[in-house]
């Protein structure tokens, strides 16, 4: 069950804004029995505070973390972070990648876990017939790359662009 707690919300970087959304948010895990807590990414200011309230509840709860920083001073940036990043009783990271940066910024843990994003093996299968698809796209035996990446500049969506010309050097009826 998910329940949304009202408070302005920063649209573009997916953040709560609101001082008041953090007392709603406190009152609400106050008033509710839950056996688990989980922050759903190491940016949210919300999560962080979740994090921190299970562990002064004596609560078992989880953070997941998304994002891989390679420079090194993104690293220290992030410093401010690992008090409280280190009160999570688990850490996700969502790819080996990603674990590495965690173990950077928070240093070598068994509570650093991997769990990769899952995919839905109803929707995604190789026995269903694509041609279809390959006739609406005017497309026949071409190969064909797909990609569910959002197109915002945090994820990259120029190296791909730019590696996709590298393949049509050896594959050029591929299709991006």
């Amino acid at each position: 069950h998910i329940k949304r707690i009202k408070g302005a919300v920063l649209r573009s970087a997916n953040r709560a804004l609101s001082p008041l959304i953090f007392h709603r948010c406190h009152t609400y895990l106050s008033n509710n029995d839950f056996d688990l807590i989980h922050g759903l990414t190491v940016y949210s200011p919300m999560a962080l505070m979740a994090v921190q309230f299970a562990q002064r509840k004596g609560l078992p709860n989880v953070l997941t973390c998304h994002s891989i920083i390679e420079r090194r001073y993104q690293i220290v940036l992030h410093k401010p972070l690992v008090p409280i990043l280190r009160r999570a009783n688990r850490m996700i990271a969502v790819s080996e990648a990603t674990a590495v940066f965690c173990r950077r910024l928070l240093g070598p843990r068994d509570t650093i876990v991997t769990v990769l994003n899952g995919v839905d093996t109803v929707t995604f299968r190789q026995d269903i017939d694509g041609s279809g698809l390959r006739d609406r796209l005017g497309l026949d035996s071409q190969p064909i790359v797909v990609t569910a990446l959002r197109l915002t500049k945090r994820k990259g969506p120029h190296h791909l662009v730019a590696a996709f010309s590298r393949v049509l050097e050896s594959v050029p009826d591929a299709h991006l």
